[in-house]
């Protein structure tokens, strides 16, 4: 290598360097993610470094502030990049569902929901709080299938059905080819299984009890079930316990690209839902910071 490639490449290495320092905000890391890099992967990086930068403007809001002011929060950034390339926020929020929505010429309605600190948190408290059938409060579910995750998005007064889902990556294999997904997906089908809990929010980039069906960190296949097109319009998560966003059901399936299927059942009383973990607010119902099943 001769002086003034080496010259050349330093030079972009402390750009690199300097750019993820600046740039790298309060909720974001640099690409290099505390390890040390060669030169040669920093340089291959460096083109690729995405700035994302989040305001804590909701932390210092109360509900009914940030109701009036709205949340211009971080960019989302929702193609599909080299995580060790990006500058990666800890979590989402509010803020990133809104611009991902606003992005796409989407009419939304956000919804406050007091809730006290001991009162149990699942759909049908949480119907009762906005006055409506836990029909149409919608929960969005992650799943493993192999080592791919896939989003499931069903009515809060049902639960998803293994079987069911099993069956329709199989059935949705040709649909699934037109898409681009993984035949790997559909081949696995078999191996079906919830998702834990570190994985769902690393993939969606939400706490779990309030992820979204969209605007996710990790692009992944959705499966609407088809009961929830029996209403217009839905109730879903949006990064923040106290909220619900309410949308149009087409719009859902628009922004998801979805796959409809029939995925769900009818709950049974007396059977758990779930893992012991609390991995949704809908499917598990926690009291006092206790999970009741």
């Amino acid at each position: 290598m001769s002086p003034f490639s080496i010259f050349r490449a330093a030079l972009i290495l402390v750009a690199s360097i300097n750019t993820g320092n600046t740039f790298c905000l309060s909720g974001c890391r640099s690409f290099q993610s505390g390890s040390r890099l060669k030169a040669r992967n920093l340089l291959r990086a460096a083109p690729r470094v995405a700035v994302t930068a989040r305001s804590n403007v909701l932390s210092s809001l109360t509900m009914s502030e940030a109701v009036e002011r709205g949340w211009e929060t971080s960019t989302l950034n929702d193609q599909q990049e080299s995580q060790d390339s990006m500058c990666k926020q800890d979590s989402l929020e509010v803020g990133d569902v809104e611009r991902f929505l606003k992005s796409r010429d989407v009419e939304y309605t956000i919804v406050a929901v007091e809730r006290g600190e001991e009162e149990e948190v699942n759909a049908e408290s949480t119907a009762v709080l906005l006055g409506v059938n836990s029909s149409v409060v919608v929960k969005s579910l992650v799943f493993v299938v192999g080592n791919h995750p896939v989003l499931v998005v069903l009515s809060g007064n049902k639960k998803v059905s293994i079987k069911k889902l099993s069956q329709c990556l199989k059935q949705k294999r040709d649909r699934l080819r037109e898409r681009g997904e993984s035949m790997a997906i559909a081949d696995r089908a078999a191996s079906v299984k919830l998702a834990p809990s570190e994985d769902a929010e690393e993939w969606t980039g939400y706490r779990i009890g309030m992820i979204p069906p969209f605007a996710h960190r990790r692009s992944m296949l959705t499966i609407v079930d088809e009961e929830v097109l029996r209403t217009p319009r839905v109730f879903v998560g949006c990064g923040r316990m106290e909220l619900e966003l309410s949308i149009k059901v087409e719009d859902l399936l628009a922004v998801t690209g979805a796959v409809v299927a029939d995925v769900g059942r009818v709950k049974e009383e007396g059977r758990r839902e779930g893992p012991l973990l609390p991995y949704s607010r809908f499917h598990t119902s926690v009291t006092g910071g206790k999970t009741k099943v």
